[in-house]
Formats: structure tokens, sequence, C-alpha cells
């Protein structure tokens, strides 16, 4: 009976399989929930926010009695799994029959895992000793991380009014597309018992593509400098002394599954990134450089070619009435 579900479902394993590959799995080991049967789990070394993954689950039996009737259903963020929540398996070791003997190993395949909510992996198992149905949840933690890289901007110096931009370069780093995000920037200034006091916040005024098609989807790979104003040429921001430290939110939705990732943002778990530290406010008329007032042609800033070409003028002007006077005699 074993046989025939594995030859129906084969054609199905190799279209999920093709979505998968790319993948470090890293292994995780589960204490036995149901007594004689070993459960692992193979994660992908990293799980982004809102990313679609597979893992695989391996079912050992470590005792000496043979189980009938398994029946593994995946369930947290791997729902929904493959055909109708049944997971696909393939038998690693064994002698192929319908039963699950001592030392067998059951490979199992949740091919489309989506990190959204519940931050594990985890199957349902059910099984029969010949006599009773036992039954038991096997889980996997793992800790995701963002799926974007954010560069430091290091510290830096910002006008006394905070009217410059200030350009965030940061990268998707995610197997999954996403769509834009919300993204915002916050000074805040350092407390003396630890943490940090938010002065200001402003949402991205617009995001440039450094690499990337252009369009309005987060691409995995792609590059993109987020640009901020606190500051208007109106409105002073009139920002306490520094140091003012910098940090980044940011929160959006996956193109494949609609799951939502967040740092920074209100009620996200996920804290803001620290981006920079502005350590020196400037005044404008201090950044800019000095430049001397446009000359007037033929002119100068020298007062004393002025005087000079004064002096030539008179003597042009007395010699020209002296002719005009012999020629009127």
């Amino acid at each position: 009976m074993r046989e025939a579900r594995k030859v129906q479902r084969l054609a199905v394993i190799t279209l999920l399989i093709s979505g998968i590959l790319g993948f470090a799995p890293v292994a995780l080991a589960q204490s036995s929930e149901i007594q004689g049967i070993e459960v692992t789990a193979a994660l992908p070394g990293t799980v982004h926010q809102a990313e679609t993954f597979a893992v695989t689950f391996e079912l050992t039996n470590t005792g000496t009695t043979p189980f009938d009737n398994v029946v593994v259903t995946v369930e947290a963020a791997c729902a929904p799994s493959s055909t109708g929540g049944l997971v696909e398996f393939t038998e690693i070791q064994g002698n192929g029959d319908a039963l699950f003997d001592s030392t067998e190993v059951w490979s199992y395949l949740a091919p489309r895992c989506v990190d959204a909510g519940v931050s594990s992996a985890s199957i349902a198992l059910s099984v029969s000793d010949g006599v009773d149905t036992l039954s038991g949840v096997y889980v996997f933690g793992y800790s995701p991380v963002v799926p974007v890289g954010v560069d430091s901007i290091g510290e830096l110096s910002a006008d006394e009014c905070l009217v410059r931009s200030f350009d965030i370069p940061f990268r998707m780093v995610t197997g999954t597309p996403s769509h834009v995000p919300m993204a915002f920037l916050v000074y805040a200034i350092p407390l003396q018992g630890g943490g940090h006091q938010i002065v200001d916040s402003t949402e991205f005024a617009e995001i440039h593509h450094v690499s990337g098609d252009g369009d309005a989807l987060f691409d995995p790979g792609e590059e993109f400098l987020a640009r901020f104003f606190f500051g208007s040429l109106t409105q002073c921001a009139d920002p306490p002394e520094p140091p003012l430290v910098l940090f980044l939110s940011m929160a959006a939705t996956s193109a494949d599954s609609d799951a939502t990732w967040c740092f920074g943002t209100e009620d996200c778990p996920t804290p803001a990134l620290e981006v920079g530290t502005i350590v020196d406010l400037i005044a404008e008329s201090e950044r800019l450089p000095d430049v001397a007032d446009p000359a007037l042609p033929f002119t100068g800033a020298d007062t004393d070619g002025l005087a000079l070409l004064g002096l030539a003028l008179l003597a042009i002007g007395g010699l020209l009435l002296v002719a005009t006077r012999r020629t009127s005699r």
C-alpha cells in the first residue's frame, strides 16, 4: 500500500523539489513525543522574515516496535503543505513494505513553509502500534532575521536644521521578493542609564534603485538608497546637541506569500537598526564656501586701481578741454 502511495506522489515530489534548491539545511533534533520514534528537521541555515522555504523531516524508528498507518501533517510555519495537508515522503532506509520497522528512516518533505507569525516548523504525527493509535507533535523553532542588509553611514556632520538629506543604503538579502516597504528614520539622544530617547521621526521621501530592474518590487539582491529629510527651508528642526543616533525602521509584505516582515515599526518585535551617528551640527553660513561678490565689467576689487583710472580720465578730459579752446580761437 505504501509503495502505491510513493508511486502516485513521485511526480508531485519532482515538481515541488525544483523550487527549493540552494538552501544549506541545518538539522535539528527533537526529543521523542512517541516512544520509539525520533524526529529531526532540516531547515535552511538562515530563514528571513516572510520568506518561503522547504523543510525535510526525518522519522527514525529507534525502538523495537513496528508501526503502521503513519500519518504526518505539517503545522505552524509549514501550513499549508502540499497535497491537501499531507507531506510527501521517501523511504531512506528500510525494506519497502507498509510497516515502519525498527531502524527504518522515512523522510518527509514540506516543500513550502512560510515564516509568518510563528517562528517554528512542526509536524503532527499519528501511528498505530497494532493496538492503539499514538500521536505526538514535534516542534522545531528558528530565529528569523530581517530580509534586508543595511549599511551604516557612520559618524557624520549635519546642518543645524537637518535640512540636508540622509541617504541610507540597503539591499535585499532574502530569497523572496517584497512589495515596496514603509521606511522610517529617527534620531535619538543616548541616555545615561542606557538606551535612547527618540527626538524626531520622518518617513522616507524617496527610494532610488542602485541596481535591479527599477520596478516597484524589491527583488532578491537588489540595492537601494532610502532618502530622508527631517527639516525644511521654512522650518528648522532645532535638534539637541550631538551625538544624535540614527535608527532605521521598515515594514513590507512578501510578494510570494503575503506574509509581512518588519523591524523597528510600531508593534514589531524586531528592533530598529542603528545606521549612523550625527557627531556635529554645522551652521549653514559655516558650511557654505566663501564666494566674492561678482566684479562689474572692467572693474575689480582693487581700490588703488580705481584711483588710477579716475586720474587718467581727469587728465584726458583736461587735454580735450585745452584742444577745444585752441580750436575756437
